[in-house]
C-alpha cells in the first residue's frame, strides 16, 4: 500500500513541509484508530501551489489546497469562462484542528479581507435569508459564502421541504435563479462559492438524506490527517496580488478528462471539480490556455477525492433506525475493513452511539447480524464485519 493512500497503516510523510506538532514517527495509534496521511503535494500547481508551498508549511494541505484554490476561484473574472470557476469546499476533521485558521489565512494571503465585497461571513437560517443577503449584488457579481461552520446551514437545508438544497445545488452550474412566492419573488446573478469546516464526528448527521440528490456531491473535501495537533499562531505572511483572468479551454482536456474515468475510475463530478481547479490555477497563473499535458496536478487531487469519498459518505438514511445502521457499517468499513474483531465498546465509542441512545444501538447491532452484515461473540463484546 502506497504511503500516500488514505487508510494506511504506517505514517512517514505529508505534504507542504507540514509536520505535526508535538508527534513523532513512533507514535502508537489506539486500537482500530487508521492514520491517515496529508493530502499529497503532487496537487500543487502553478503560482497558487508556489503560494501554498511558501506560505502554508504549519497547515495541513488538506485544509491549505483547498481553502488557497477556492479563495482564488472567487477572483477570477466572469467573462463567458469555458469552465466555473466557484466551488463548493468543507475542510473535514476533530475540533480545533485548525479548519477556520486556514481558511483565514488562505483569505489574508490572497488579500480578500471582511472589508472585500466579495467576502460574506455569516450563518443563514434558510435560501431566502441568503437570496436577501445577495439582494444588492450588482449582475454579474461574484461572492464567497464563508459560514465558518457548515454543520449549521446543512442542517436548516435538511428540514422538510426546505428550498436551501435545490438553490444551492442550481448555484453550483448556474449564476442565474429566480424563483419565491407571490409575495416576495426574487431574481439572482451571482456567481457562488461557498466553504465551511465540518467536524467529522457530524459529518454523516449533516451529509444526510436531504443532500444524497447532488448537493453531497457539488463539494470537495480535506480530510485532517492524522496524527495532527493545531497550535495556532499569526499568520504573517504578505498578501499576494493575483490578477486571474479566464483561459480558453483546449479540446484535448476534455478527452483526458474521459480517460480519468475510463481509466483512472474516476467519478464524473471529481473529474468536474478538478477541472475546475486547474482551471483557476491557470487562469491564476495567466496562461492563455489550459491544456491536457498540465493537468497532472488535477488528476492527484481527483485520486485524493475519491479516497476521501470513501472514508466521508454521506447517511442516507430516513430515521434514526437506519442511520444508526449506516454509521455502524460506515465505521467497520473504514476500520477493520478486513474483517478484523473489534471490540464493542471502540465502535460504541467510534460512532457516538449516545447520539442515537443504547436501545437503538443494540436494536441496530442485532438487526445487522441477523441480516449477516456482521458477525459477533455470544457474549455480544466481539463485532466484525463480513466480506
Amino acid at each position: 500500500m502506497k504511503a500516500e493512500d488514505l487508510g494506511t497503516i504506517t505514517w512517514d510523510k505529508v505534504g507542504a513541509n507540514y509536520k505535526p506538532n508535538g508527534m513523532d514517527e513512533d507514535s502508537t495509534a489506539l486500537p482500530h484508530t487508521i492514520s491517515r496521511v496529508d493530502m499529497p503535494e503532487s496537487v500543487l500547481d502553478g503560482r497558487v501551489g508556489e503560494i501554498c508551498q511558501q506560505c502554508f508549511g504549519n497547515y495541513p494541505l488538506a485544509y491549505a489546497w483547498g481553502s488557497l484554490v477556492t479563495t482564488a476561484g472567487t477572483l477570477v473574472p466572469r467573462n463567458g469562462e469555458p469552465l466555473r470557476t466557484n466551488l463548493f469546499w468543507a475542510p473535514v476533521g476533530p475540533t480545533d484542528s485548525g479548519k477556520s485558521a486556514t481558511q483565514e489565512a488562505a483569505f489574508q494571503a490572497l488579500g480578500m479581507s471582511p472589508q472585500n465585497e466579495l467576502l460574506i461571513e455569516g450563518k443563514f437560517g434558510s435560501a431566502e435569508g441568503l437570496i436577501e443577503r445577495l439582494g444588492d449584488v450588482e449582475p454579474g457579481a461574484r461572492r464567497f459564502i464563508w459560514v465558518d461552520e457548515l454543520a449549521h446551514l446543512l442542517s436548516k437545508a435538511a428540514i422538510d421541504r426546505a428550498s436551501f438544497v435545490h438553490i444551492l445545488n442550481t448555484a453550483y452550474y448556474r449564476d442565474q435563479q429566480s424563483g419565491g412566492s407571490k409575495g416576495k419573488q426574487f431574481n439572482l446573478d451571482c456567481r457562488l462559492t461557498i466553504a465551511g469546516g465540518l467536524v467529522e464526528d457530524l459529518f454523516d448527521r449533516s451529509f444526510g438524506a436531504a443532500t444524497t440528490g447532488g448537493l453531497y456531491d457539488r463539494f470537495v473535501f480535506g480530510l485532517c490527517p492524522q496524527p495532527h495537533r493545531f497550535l495556532w499562531r499569526p499568520f504573517e505572511e504578505k498578501p499576494v496580488k493575483l490578477n486571474p483572468f479566464p483561459a480558453s479551454v483546449n479540446r484535448e482536456v476534455w478527452d483526458v478528462r474521459d480517460e480519468w474515468i475510463k481509466n483512472e475510475n474516476i467519478a464524473p463530478r471529481v473529474a468536474e471539480h478538478s477541472l475546475r481547479i486547474a482551471y483557476i490555477c491557470a487562469c491564476a497563473d495567466g496562461r492563455p490556455e489550459l491544456r491536457g499535458n498540465q493537468l497532472e496536478p488535477a488528476l492527484a487531487f481527483a485520486k485524493y477525492q475519491m479516497r476521501v469519498r470513501g472514508v466521508l459518505a454521506p447517511n442516507p438514511g430516513e430515521n434514526p433506525d437506519a442511520q444508526c445502521a449506516v454509521a455502524i457499517r460506515n465505521w467497520l468499513t473504514e476500520h477493520a475493513g478486513n474483517g478484523e474483531d473489534v471490540k464493542r465498546r471502540d465502535l460504541d465509542r467510534g460512532i457516538h452511539s449516545n447520539r442515537y441512545g443504547p436501545g437503538l444501538f443494540n436494536r441496530c447491532l442485532t438487526n445487522l447480524f441477523f441480516n449477516g452484515e456482521i458477525e459477533m461473540a455470544d457474549d455480544g463484546r466481539i463485532v466484525r464485519l463480513l466480506l
